[in-house]
């Protein structure tokens, strides 16, 4: 038997590093946006102002989805959404979006639970 050749190790690696590098992108630009969303809906449906592990979670995924694009950027070559190759500037204002974005619909469901158990 024979050893397997450094360039077979070097083609399996780029083969894994894709694999991950599509799951990362996968989960950033399609994954995570449901998902939040179906966890806002949950947090409205728990009530105003009602913590729970819902909160936690949706604080969670906007977590990873931010390490998700980070990872992809740094480590798996990143592109923009014109096939250009992403930078930390592009990673900023991702971010950036993504916070208020998220913080927007976080308050959203609160306020909508609120208004509507009020009113």
């Amino acid at each position: 038997m024979t050893a397997p050749s450094s360039s077979s190790r070097a083609d399996s690696t780029v083969t894994q590093d894709s694999f991950v590098g599509l799951f990362l992108r996968m989960f950033w630009m399609i994954a995570a946006y449901p998902l939040l969303f179906f966890l806002a809906t949950g947090i409205y449906r728990k009530g105003p102002w009602a913590f729970s592990a819902l909160d936690i979670a949706y604080v969670l995924v906007v977590a990873l989805l931010l390490a998700a694009r980070f990872v992809d950027i740094r480590s798996y070559r990143g592109l923009t959404s014109e096939g250009e190759p992403a930078t930390m500037a592009h990673w900023r204002r991702f971010s950036l979006m993504t916070c208020i974005a998220g913080l927007l619909l976080w308050l959203a469901a609160r306020g909508v639970a609120l208004a509507l158990r009020v009113g």
